[in-house]
């Protein structure tokens, strides 16, 4: 397993984490902490591939790329 960091500058109405495979299918999906400052997120164990998460916050998307091998 993985862990993923992010900071919130201000507390959040909503705020949710998606990891998808290649082909967009959700994998997991969970709503996060929505108050400001540091927060972690224990990811489980993938098969090998690439998959994809985001951080939606209010509305706003963010996405990176993760390799599992």
């Amino acid at each position: 397993g993985s862990t993923v960091n992010f900071q919130l500058a201000k507390d959040v109405n909503s705020a949710i984490f998606t990891v998808t495979d290649v082909m967009g299918r959700v994998v997991s999906s969970e709503k996060v902490g929505t108050t400001a400052g540091a927060h972690s997120i224990k990811l489980g164990s993938y098969a090998a591939g690439v998959y994809y998460y985001s951080l939606n916050v209010d509305g706003k998307v963010s996405t990176k790329k993760m390799i599992v091998e």
